[in-house]
C-alpha cells in the first residue's frame, strides 16, 4: 500500500501542493516551522480522516480560508484508489474514487501509523491512550471494529445517563432498561475484549522476535481485561462473564452513578525486561 501522490489546500500553513512520492522511503527535510510536520499530519488526515495532534477538524483549517482540502492517490496490489477529505464550517466530506462514503466505509483505504515523542509520555500516563491506539490498530485490520465502538461508547453513554437517575429514583422500569444496556454492553463488549486480545498478541508476537531489535531489552505487551475478565476465552464465554460481571456490580453501578464493568476500563500493560 503506497501512497503515490498527495494534493492539500487550505491546509495549516501549506500553500497549495501536489507532491509526487517515490514508492521507497521519501525524506522530508527543512528549517523548522516550515510545515514538514503538517505535511505529515495531511496525510494522516488523509489516511484517518482526522488529525493525531487536535480532534477539531476546523482547527486544521488555514487563518482566513473556508475549507481545507486534502486528496492522494493510494495503490495497493496493482489497484489505484483517489481519496480525497474536505472540512469546511459546515461539516467534513469524505469521498473515495469521487464517491461520497461514511467514515466506516472511508477508512481502512490508507494504513498508516504515526510515532511522535509525545506519544511517547501518552502511552506511559494514560491507560485510555493505550486502548485508544490498539483500536486505532485494529481499525485497519477490522474495518467493522469503529462500527462496534461507536455503538459501544454511545451505549455506555445511555446506560450512564440512566444510572445517574437511578441513583435517586429505582423503578421496575429503570431496572428493565439498564437489563436492555447491561445485554448490549456484554454483546458489544465481548467482541471488542477478543479483537483487541487478538491485537495486542499479533504485537506480543512481533516483540518478542529477537530479530526485529526494537531494543537490547526483552520487550513484552499484555492486554488486562478489566473486571478479571478472561480476555483468551471463547467469545461467547466472554459475553457470559460480563453478563455475570455486570448483574453483581448493579447496586455499587448505581451508587458510583457510572458504568464499571465492561472494556472501557480495560488496561494494556507494557514492560521493559
Amino acid at each position: 500500500m503506497i501512497l503515490t501522490c498527495l494534493s492539500v489546500s487550505g491546509f495549516r500553513n501549506l500553500v497549495e501542493q501536489h507532491l509526487q512520492f517515490l514508492p521507497h522511503i521519501n525524506i522530508i527535510s527543512g528549517p523548522n516551522g516550515q510545515g514538514k510536520t503538517n505535511l505529515l499530519e495531511a496525510i494522516h488526515v488523509l489516511g484517518l480522516s482526522r488529525s493525531f495532534r487536535t480532534h477539531q477538524s476546523r482547527d486544521l483549517i488555514q487563518r482566513n480560508a473556508s475549507r481545507f482540502w486534502v486528496s492522494g492517490t493510494v495503490l495497493s496490489k496493482g489497484n489505484e484508489c483517489n481519496l480525497s477529505v474536505e472540512q469546511s464550517a459546515s461539516g467534513k466530506v469524505l469521498q473515495v474514487g469521487g464517491s461520497r462514503r461514511d467514515v466506516f466505509d472511508y477508512l481502512g483505504r490508507l494504513d498508516l501509523v504515526v510515532f511522535a515523542s509525545f506519544q511517547i509520555e501518552q502511552f506511559k500516563a494514560e491507560a485510555e491512550y493505550r486502548r485508544r491506539l490498539v483500536d486505532r490498530g485494529l481499525y485497519h485490520l477490522q474495518p467493522g471494529h469503529l462500527r462496534r465502538m461507536a455503538g459501544y461508547s454511545r451505549v455506555v453513554k445511555q446506560k450512564n445517563s440512566l444510572l445517574r437517575e437511578a441513583a435517586s429514583v429505582y423503578t421496575k422500569a429503570t431496572a428493565e432498561l439498564l437489563d436492555v444496556w447491561d445485554y448490549q454492553i456484554a454483546e458489544l463488549g465481548a467482541k471488542i475484549i477478543e479483537a483487541r486480545e487478538f491485537y495486542v498478541e499479533k504485537v506480543r508476537q512481533k516483540l518478542r522476535d529477537r530479530s526485529n531489535s526494537f531494543t537490547p531489552e526483552a520487550l513484552d505487551i499484555r492486554y488486562l481485561a478489566a473486571n478479571e475478565i478472561s480476555s483468551t476465552s471463547s467469545l461467547a464465554d466472554i459475553q457470559s462473564q460480563l453478563s455475570t460481571r455486570l448483574r453483581k456490580h448493579r447496586e455499587t453501578e448505581i451508587r458510583l452513578r457510572r458504568s464499571i464493568v465492561g472494556p472501557h476500563r480495560d488496561e494494556v500493560a507494557a514492560e521493559v525486561d
